[in-house]
């Protein structure tokens, strides 16, 4: 095994981490309040198809797979227990999000075709939460059978490709549909199954990130690693990119599903997006303030937090008061924007108050 001469954090992917997270409120937000005719073009295509799509979901689940590398918890053990308990707050969050707002609109207005009928399906559908929760079981089974990186990389690759010969089936039954949603890309009739983030389609993004910390860990020379990595990686993704956009072909096509179940050359793109990303990142790093690093630090290890705390206060603040108080939750562009930012604002301050509460109670002995 390789030394480990670049551990402790790699503040490349704490501002990559940080980034992502205080647009996530703005991008939910502009994606609730607006159609899909004005999601199609301007700010809210921005928001909804670039931002909020191949430059955020890649780049947070190839983070968790370099902080598979750089976690001190390394037994098979730890990740399945992690995974537990990250399938717990993936439930309980939907449970908040999405169960209480949509069933206590339905009691006070009575509209089914806007509370009920998406109930359940959202309550029990996929997201990126639920994908890194079966994700770390998976690792927690691999790591247990002492799985070599190359074997990993090649099952991540078999996946993806059963995962794209399955994509965008309907079984014909919706309760099987939800189930095998977290697994393959459904694309069910009536439109109503969330199958965001599918296993198989989506497992070989962290795996990348965690192939790539193993030589990120052991590197003497970090900036000449991102020079050799970043550049030809930023070179394919802004031409993919762009030819896709264009085109609106590909993972840019209509329907969310484009995005979530995306091809194989598309997620290779956003793959390497990830890796452009980093290399920009740490060139930016190196200006930065060093009190503007650590607030970018402590956003980032929240992450998680803020991440919940803003996809509560969007669903409440979008679904359920604006919905009720005008019969509507679209908003004009500037003004859904504008609101987007408030909620981050405030997510990103409860999840760093949060944060520092529940470590402050981690070192008192209180939780583990």
């Amino acid at each position: 095994m390789e030394k480990k001469l670049n551990t402790g954090r790699q503040l490349e992917l704490d501002l990559g981490k940080a980034l992502i997270i205080v647009n996530l409120a703005t991008i939910h937000t502009v994606i609730e309040c607006s159609t899909d005719q004005v999601l199609a073009h301007g700010f809210p295509y921005f928001f909804d198809s670039i931002l909020g799509g191949p430059l955020a979901a890649p780049m947070f689940l190839f983070a968790m797979g370099i902080g598979f590398i750089y976690t001190r918890k390394q037994n098979p053990k730890d990740f399945f227990i992690r995974g537990l308990k990250l399938g717990a707050l993936a439930f309980s969050l939907n449970l908040l999000r999405f169960f209480l707002p949509l069933f206590l609109g339905y009691l006070i207005t009575g509209d089914r075709e806007q509370y009920l009928q998406p109930l359940l399906y959202r309550v029990f559908g996929n997201d990126v939460l639920q994908f890194s929760a079966l994700c770390l079981l998976l690792f927690a089974l691999l790591k247990k059978l002492k799985i070599p990186d190359f074997a990993l990389l090649l099952l991540a690759l078999i996946m993806r490709i059963c995962g794209s010969f399955l994509s965008d089936v309907d079984t014909g039954n919706q309760i099987l549909n939800v189930i095998l949603g977290h697994f393959v890309g459904i694309e069910d009739a009536p439109e109503m199954v969330f199958s965001d983030f599918p296993l198989l389609l989506w497992f070989i993004v962290p795996v990348c990130g965690y192939i790539f910390a193993k030589k990120l860990i052991s590197c003497e020379n970090k900036k000449r690693l991102y020079l050799v990595t970043s550049l030809p990686c930023l070179i394919f993704a802004v031409f993919w990119f762009a030819r896709g956009i264009s085109r609106t072909c590909g993972m840019f096509d209509e329907g969310q599903n484009a995005y979530y179940h995306m091809g194989m050359p598309d997620m290779l793109a956003s793959i390497c997006a990830a890796f452009a990303a980093l290399g920009i990142y740490y060139l930016i790093i190196k200006i930065l303030p060093q009190k503007l690093m650590n607030v970018i630090v402590k956003i980032s290890a929240a992450i998680t937090y803020v991440y919940c705390i803003q996809w509560i206060i969007v669903m409440w603040a979008t679904d359920f008061l604006l919905y009720i108080l005008r019969g509507s939750q679209l908003l004009p562009e500037k003004q859904s924007i504008l609101l987007g930012y408030a909620i981050s604002i405030l997510s990103v301050s409860l999840g760093l108050f949060l944060k520092k509460k529940m470590t402050e109670k981690a070192k008192a002995g209180i939780i583990q």
